[in-house]
């Protein structure tokens, strides 16, 4: 993933050295290069930019379930179980649990991110103030 991310920048690199497009003010912010990029090269091909962006989004959201699914199970198995040993559960209802757990999950993910999104400071300094409550 990493040999990817490299790759793609040294590719923006060498197609915007001579013109930088944030100074050229084609676009607003840094993070809209990849997408200018994208519409510049794909642009003449009908279809072709949206089947790009729906790869990447299909790809993020992949990520994000594995990642949602994961933490539901860890809570579940790791978390729940270990509380409540006197407590006998049946498979129907360690499911029923299973999806309930993903849905709140997912929903404070999706939560944090705007949360996120309207900080100020920087994602490190967040990320150390969560991992601070969360230990603690």
């Amino acid at each position: 993933m990493q040999m990817l991310c490299l790759c793609v920048g040294c590719l923006l690199y060498a197609k915007y050295s001579q013109c930088d497009p944030l100074r050229a003010k084609m676009i607003s912010r840094p993070d809209q290069m990849y997408p200018l990029f994208v519409i510049e090269t794909l642009g003449r091909f009908p279809g072709l930019t949206g089947l790009f962006i729906a790869c990447i989004l299909s790809a993020t959201l992949s990520t994000f379930s594995s990642g949602v699914n994961s933490i539901a199970t860890v809570i579940l198995e790791d978390i729940y179980k270990r509380l409540s040993t006197k407590l006998e559960i049946s498979n129907r209802q360690q499911v029923i649990l299973s999806k309930v757990l993903s849905v709140v999950v997912g929903c404070l993910t999706v939560f944090m991110a705007f949360i996120v999104s309207y900080m100020k400071s920087s994602i490190a300094t967040v990320s150390m103030i969560f991992l601070y409550l969360f230990i603690t």
